[in-house]
């Protein structure tokens, strides 16, 4: 017998066209069933927020009985005539909810409900030839039960196996509705999260949001919740009625996550719209100045300044990843989509650069009342570099050349970084505050001992060359953000004295020494406070001299 014999034969070219049609109708209907799921959580969230069971139960179970009608006629061409006698108690249950108002009344007939839509649901389930009357009773448990499991889970198989995305958005009645509905879970997010970083950074356009939207934070994250709950137990009843028929739950296919221009379009055109409102709120305060700073939101010009940068950083440092998330995603089925991505992703980086703008001008104001730092040096140098990023971004990705990007990018932040080392922050800050107290602003001693062996060759210098009897106004009250100890914001000897104690301790003779742990910036510490060790001990009231052991000066 030949090998050839013992092949199964190959399936007719008829029955492999049946079965593909068997297919594309069970994912046809799977579109639909995710489609009306969704509806009924939308619907449902309207309808089920309010303290009581009423009106709302009986509209709500309408609404299922009529998709599930819908289902069964796309499943079967005809509603079963056992589901269609068994919606008669469905809806006398439900209008229980309009006649009486007991608890217990209502919580027996939600139980009851529920049971009554498991069987209308196994009766669809089942087909126009069976019939529940004559089935067993431990029949009618389980498959109350499969339906009740199914609902709870059946939305996983539904999104991840049963419908196809693309096929969805390709179906004409569809098409409309799923765009501009995955357009909305787009754009959505990025409202809410990029609105809340610029309310957060500007109090006037918090309040102008508020008195346009109004919008609670917390409603809206309880409507998306129960809207997301309903839906679930929506589709996973639908599912378990009209397409749990023994086929594998799990597919080996995911859904194509490809953006249409519609969703990529109002996503990056509700930010352009949102980007452009806070420019144009930002543009006043650029002329008006102090004045109108003070009359809008009560706070001084350095507090207004101070507040928002780091939320004007994360905006920037977001903004990048949506573009390119939209650019990767978008499908350039046509010229159009691309034009329109780079005409929108252009809007948006023009929109960002005033706003990238407006956080510098606000950490240069901030740093002239309050002095530097090494969090807003460094904050200040990566706004910086960001702004390379997004010209090299507009250079490369929106000209086409997206290849070269990535590499521009590393090679950016590589060279940012060396610089920003080589610049040495912590001793630019020191350097800068020193010459900042010799025009007669506050000095925070404190915060520069905090700084380390960088900071220390300057704060050593200024601690044994200043006169002791230098102005230094210690009542004026810290930054928010300030490091220095409550403790330690005493006179002007005591600060001077414990920063003097912590350079010898650290950097003197006796400090602990380890080769593993060698550095230049420690090298040059230990240089420094060993040419002035004699100034630093009798300062530190260490010397043979001195018989006080305590950072306070000593009373003649």
């Amino acid at each position: 017998m030949s090998s050839a014999s013992l092949r199964p034969p190959s399936p007719a070219p008829a029955t492999v066209a049946a079965s593909s049609e068997a297919l594309e109708e069970r994912r046809q209907l799977a579109s639909r069933v995710l489609t009306d799921a969704l509806l009924l959580g939308i619907v449902g969230d309207a309808l089920l927020r309010g303290e009581a069971m009423g009106a709302n139960m009986l509209a709500m179970s309408i609404a299922m009985v009529a998709a599930l009608f819908t289902l069964a006629r796309r499943r079967h061409d005809v509603v079963p005539a056992e589901a269609r006698w068994l919606a008669v108690p469905v809806i006398a249950l439900a209008l229980m909810y309009l006649w009486r108002d007991a608890e217990s009344l209502a919580a027996y007939n939600t139980l009851v409900l529920l049971g009554t839509f498991a069987l209308l649901a196994t009766a669809v389930a089942r087909g126009p030839m069976a019939t529940i009357v004559n089935t067993r009773l431990r029949d009618v448990i389980e498959q109350i039960m499969n339906i009740g499991i199914g609902t709870v889970l059946g939305m996983f198989p539904l999104v991840l196996s049963d419908v196809s995305l693309r096929q969805v958005a390709q179906t004409r009645s569809t098409t409309r509705a799923m765009a501009v509905l995955r357009a909305a879970l787009i754009a959505i997010p990025l409202l809410l999260v990029f609105g809340s970083l610029f309310a957060s950074a500007d109090p006037v356009f918090a309040r102008i949001a508020g008195e346009l939207f109004q919008l609670d934070a917390g409603e809206v994250a309880s409507h998306l919740f129960v809207g997301g709950v309903i839906a679930w137990i929506a589709g996973g009843f639908l599912r378990a009625s009209v397409l749990a028929n023994g086929q594998s739950v799990w597919s080996d296919r995911l859904p194509d996550g490809t953006l249409g221009l519609t969703e990529v379009a109002t996503a990056l055109g509700s930010l352009v719209v949102l980007f452009a409102a806070f420019v144009a709120v930002q543009l006043r305060y650029f002329f008006g100045g102090e004045s109108l700073v003070q009359a809008t939101v009560g706070l001084s010009y350095a507090d207004y300044a101070r507040r928002g940068f780091f939320e004007l950083v994360a905006v920037s440092v977001l903004v990048l990843p949506v573009l390119l998330a939209a650019n990767a995603l978008l499908r350039r089925d046509t010229p159009r989509a691309e034009k329109v991505y780079r005409s929108l992703a252009s809007a948006l980086i023009a929109l960002l650069g005033v706003i990238m703008y407006s956080a510098i001008a606000r950490m240069r104001l901030y740093q002239s009342v309050y002095g530097m730092s090494e969090d807003r040096l460094e904050a200040t140098v990566f706004m910086g570099w960001l702004a390379v990023v997004f010209i090299w971004f507009v250079a490369t990705v929106l000209r086409g050349r997206g290849e070269r990007f990535v590499a521009g990018v590393l090679i950016s932040g590589w060279g940012t970084l060396i610089a920003l080392n080589v610049a040495n922050p912590a001793a630019y800050v020191a350097r800068s505050n020193i010459e900042r107290a010799a025009r007669g602003f506050e000095l925070d001693v404190s915060y520069l001992r905090s700084l380390g062996a960088d900071a220390a060759p300057a704060l050593t210098s200024y601690l044994v060359q200043q006169p002791l009897t230098a102005p230094v106004d210690w009542a004026v009250p810290a930054p928010p953000d300030s490091s220095r100890p409550q403790a330690q914001r005493g006179d002007e000897f005591s600060v001077r004295c414990l920063a003097a104690r912590q350079l010898l301790e650290s950097w003197g003779r006796e400090s602990k020494r380890d080769w593993r742990g060698w550095t230049l910036g420690k090298s040059r510490a230990r240089t420094a406070v060993a040419a002035n060790e004699p100034a630093l001990r009798t300062l530190a009231g260490l010397s043979s001299a001195s018989t006080h052991t305590q950072c306070v000066r000593p009373t003649s």
